[in-house]
């Protein structure tokens, strides 16, 4: 299995990194969620997807499973830093006008 991260850069900012896949999908969809819900004072996140070597629609699913949860709990939601594969992943599967995409 290879390994993937997901690290809180500052307060509203996390960065997921190396390559999501099936085998680790679940682990990282939950260390973001445990990493939003600690700190009850951000409002608004921002997450950087810079780091994704590689990734298939579960990785999409994770981005949904955050969209929600950040939607249940009244935060907004960023993803920043899509790569052109995974962008071309998310309109191919109709997501890129559900996915809140910020360009930076």
């Amino acid at each position: 299995m290879t390994t993937a991260t997901v690290e809180l850069i500052q307060p509203g900012a996390l960065k997921v990194a190396g390559s999501l896949e099936a085998a680790n999908a679940v682990v990282i969809e939950l260390q973001g969620r445990d990493l939003m819900s600690g700190d009850n004072s951000v409002a608004a996140w921002q997450i950087d997807l810079s780091g994704i070597t590689a990734c298939s629609s579960v990785g999409l699913s994770v981005l949904l499973c955050w969209l929600r949860f950040a939607k249940k709990n009244s935060y907004q939601l960023k993803f920043i830093n899509m790569s052109a594969d995974l962008f071309d992943l998310a309109r191919v599967s109709g997501l890129d006008s559900v996915l809140p995409l910020g360009i930076e």
